[in-house]
């Protein structure tokens, strides 16, 4: 039962711990799905497009910081301050801040 987070026994305790109408109808649902190839496809290609929205983000999130960078290190540089100070600021390699001095 993949979707349960390869917890089979899940749906078990459910039904041990619970006697509730509502809970026995969702546990009954839930081992349906659980066999139907279709539904655990779905899933699964669900989890996929989770995965690549959490990779854009966190490249987008990569790419915004390494902009920052680049515009606290020209605003140094225009600010004449030292090399190394940019460098220990920012983060960013000396051939980095060079480049930027270019």
């Amino acid at each position: 039962m993949e979707f349960m987070g390869n917890k089979p026994d899940t749906i078990s305790n459910l039904k041990e711990k619970y006697k509730d109408g509502d809970v026995m109808a969702f546990a009954k649902k839930a081992e349906e799905l659980s066999k139907d190839t279709r539904f655990i496809n779905y899933y699964n290609i669900e989890e996929m497009h989770e995965a690549e929205k959490q990779d854009f983000y966190n490249t987008g999130k990569e790419d915004g910081l390494k902009e920052e960078k680049i515009m606290i290190t020209k605003n140094m540089l225009a600010a004449n301050e030292p090399l190394e100070k940019i460098i220990t600021y920012t983060g960013l390699s000396e051939e980095e801040v060079s480049n930027l001095q270019n």
